[in-house]
């Protein structure tokens, strides 16, 4: 291959990686106007701890949802068997 194919074909792919990398960051933006509007975070990093807070707060209530049910339970369970 001569060398002038050899840039020709270096050219396109730059070029294709050009576009891939303008595509992922158009995704990236995209994505990120999403956080925005979903969830009023302007960027990943408030997202990540937004999303600790939730899965703090999911973990808090699966806890007083499991305290919750073994009361019922302790009050109802006889009844609901029988």
């Amino acid at each position: 291959m001569s060398n002038l194919n050899q840039l020709i074909d270096l050219r396109e792919e730059i070029e294709e990686l050009q576009r891939k990398a303008y595509k992922a960051e158009g995704a990236l933006d995209k994505a990120k106007e999403q956080l925005q509007e979903d969830f009023g975070c302007r960027t990943v990093k408030a997202a990540r701890k937004l999303l600790k807070r939730l899965q703090a707060e999911e973990v808090a209530m699966e806890e007083e949802l499991s305290a919750s049910l073994e009361i019922f339970q302790g009050e109802w369970g006889e009844h609901l068997h029988a």
